[in-house]
């Protein structure tokens, strides 16, 4: 019978499993990273008598999504008794079996989950713009 989560898993990742002898079982995937970047350009030279004139604009649009990955949406199980049936000797060997059979058999001290993986959706509009005169003031003197 499939665990029942308290809020939906948003990604379909199998929840991680950590701590009381687990090295980590750590779910991955998928990963959501989308990105977008437009640029539009121009400039312009105008040469008048002893001045040179330069002009130009840049306009940019860029959007970013990307989801949390690590955000705990999958679920954690995290501590498993080690309760040891009577005349077991209490060793490292024998609570680690005991935690993975609670495991199995679904005993779990505990369990976290977020409630929703979150994404988050950047958005940007920039618009630069530049003016320069070089301006001959004399042979060997030019002013910018």
């Amino acid at each position: 019978m499939p665990i029942t989560l308290p809020f939906a898993n948003q990604r379909d990742r199998i929840p991680s499993i950590t701590g009381n002898g687990f090295n980590g079982l750590t779910s991955f995937g998928p990963y959501d990273n989308f990105s977008w970047k437009s640029n539009w350009t121009g400039s312009a030279t105008w040469i008048k008598d002893n001045h040179t004139m330069k002009f130009g604009v840049v306009y940019s649009k860029y959007r970013k999504n990307e989801n949390a990955l690590a955000g705990n949406n999958e679920g954690l199980f995290n501590t498993f008794s080690t309760t040891l049936a009577s005349g077991v000797a209490s060793t490292t060997t024998n609570q680690n079996l005991a935690r993975w059979a609670n495991f199995l058999v679904g005993n779990v001290n505990g369990f976290s989950q977020a409630s929703f993986d979150y994404t988050a959706d950047l958005r940007q509009k920039a618009f630069e713009a530049f003016a320069q005169d070089e301006w001959r003031v004399r042979p060997n003197l030019t002013l910018y």
